[in-house]
């Protein structure tokens, strides 16, 4: 006699399924901000370059910002969602997203729009870690692996945004204006953040207990060397028409000082020993 294969278990009554689309939906939601963010910007530099009278080089900044921005703050902001929680920076996160839009809908001027990308790109960079280490707490939650479908979508979020990229930017250059590449964040980091509230389990005890461990993990001088290097070669690339070679000794000596230093540090900003 055949028996009848067992259903799948459910979960239980006031139970989160495991993996659930309300756990997945804002951490899919709050990963595609920086990819669509870098592709979307393209479609609006001439438009702002005519706004505010800057030219090529310095509309440039625009993308260049906020590559920078996220270069740094994406790992140290992974660190920080292990120490004090993956919520609290995904939360916090999307609140520097919304403000940055703000800044950049209203910008008087064009320094102002360089502001609201660097504020952008250090609040996108928070999504991807956070969500990261979110999935990890809910796999170790239920004793399994996450599962690659989850992991599939978050990673089809990242790279689908940043294909829709320039269409959705040129829609709203031609129907708002180029205000609207930057206003267009405010309600998605909103619905993001209301659903991340709502969805999104709070940070364990451990949480609490690592903040100071968290903040010690960070290495500062090895954020403001590797920063202020990236910072002399991108200044270097972004005018080659008339190349500025002295700016190639202070990235030379600060690469140098870094490498260094994260050999050195117990817990560097860049595991060289690790590359």
């Amino acid at each position: 006699m055949r028996t009848k294969p067992h259903a799948p278990a459910r979960p239980a009554a006031g139970e989160r399924p495991a993996f659930g689309a309300r756990l997945t939906a804002p951490l899919l939601l709050g990963s595609l901000l920086n990819p669509l963010n870098t592709t979307m910007i393209s479609t609006a530099l001439v438009a702002i370059g005519h706004e505010f009278g800057v030219g090529a080089a310095d509309t440039a900044w625009l993308v260049s910002v906020l590559y920078l921005a996220s270069a740094v703050s994406q790992p140290v902001l992974g660190k920080l969602a292990d120490g004090i929680g993956p919520r609290r920076v995904f939360l916090g996160g999307l609140v520097v997203v919304a403000a940055s839009g703000l800044v950049g809908a209203l910008a008087p001027g064009f320094l102002w729009l360089l502001l609201s990308r660097l504020l952008l790109g250090i609040g996108t960079s928070a999504a991807y870690p956070a969500a990261m280490a979110v999935l990890r707490d809910e796999s170790r939650r239920l004793g399994s692996p996450t599962p690659r479908t989850v992991l599939g979508r978050l990673s089809f979020a990242g790279l689908g945004s940043a294909a829709i990229g320039p269409t959705l930017g040129g829609l709203l250059v031609a129907t708002a204006g180029w205000r609207g590449i930057f206003a267009v964040n405010i309600p998605v980091a909103l619905i993001a953040f209301g659903c991340a509230l709502r969805w999104i389990p709070a940070d364990g005890p451990r949480a609490g207990r690592e903040k100071g461990r968290a903040a010690s993990t960070l290495d500062p001088l090895g954020i403001l060397l590797f920063s202020s290097a990236l910072t002399c070669l991108v200044v270097f690339l972004l005018d080659l028409a008339h190349p500025q070679w002295w700016l190639l000794a202070p990235v030379a000596v600060l690469s140098a000082v870094l490498t260094w230093w994260q050999l050195r540090h117990p817990k560097p900003f860049i595991d060289l020993r690790m590359l």
